[in-house]
């Protein structure tokens, strides 16, 4: 049981660790965009995205059309200001606070309570990811593999195919190694087709 093999199964159990977290975050942010349009529909159109530090912040503290629509500018101001470190100002304020008081929104306390609550779950979610993300760099550091230096795999690719493929000698051939990817194309043709009958799928003979 070698030290590189050791590394290999802490990889495979921190980054399918976290691409359960991701996955998990995922359905939360899709509860968050679900519970928005229900309290908030105007909102998606005033900002970026949904996503995002600043807006969090504001419906932490405002969850809600109403809320947001008696809030004090000042403070609303300040909320959003500080949590986007200073790109949302007076005018953009104003203009998600005006819609607020225009919304077609609903008033639902419950939904409004399932709001905050989904966002503090992604809170949590983000720094779990952060922790394990730090652990996956960590694990990388001490294999040095070259796998990063290729074009367009960064830390967090390049620790996924390290981690699902393991020891690269054991595939004597690129096309096995592709197969077990499942990026292989094999050609089925009936005896009784032309070549213009072949096709071809994707072969996959690896983990999923």
């Amino acid at each position: 049981y070698t030290d590189t093999a050791y590394h290999n199964e802490e990889l495979k159990s921190l980054t399918r660790y976290r691409f359960d977290k991701v996955r998990e975050r995922a359905k939360l942010k899709q509860s968050v965009s679900r519970l928005v349009n229900i309290l908030f529909p105007e909102l998606e159109k005033l900002v970026p995205s949904l996503h995002m530090a600043s807006v969090y912040a504001m419906l932490s503290e405002f969850p809600g059309a109403k809320q947001i629509a008696q809030a004090h500018l000042t403070h609303l101001k300040a909320v959003l200001s500080d949590a986007s470190n200073g790109r949302y100002d007076r005018d953009k304020t104003i203009a998600i606070r005006d819609s607020a008081r225009r919304s077609i929104g609903s008033v639902m306390p419950a939904k409004s309570l399932e709001l905050r609550h989904t966002i503090a779950l992604i809170r949590e979610l983000n720094a779990e990811i952060e922790q394990i993300e730090a652990e996956i760099q960590s694990l990388m550091e001490t294999i040095q593999s070259p796998i990063t230096t290729i074009p367009g795999i960064g830390l967090r690719m390049g620790a996924m195919i390290i981690a699902e493929v393991g020891d690269f000698s054991r595939f004597d051939s690129p096309d096995k190694l592709l197969a077990y990817a499942g990026l292989s194309p094999s050609t089925y043709q009936s005896g009784q087709l032309s070549m213009n009958g072949a096709y071809s799928h994707m072969e996959k003979r690896g983990s999923r």
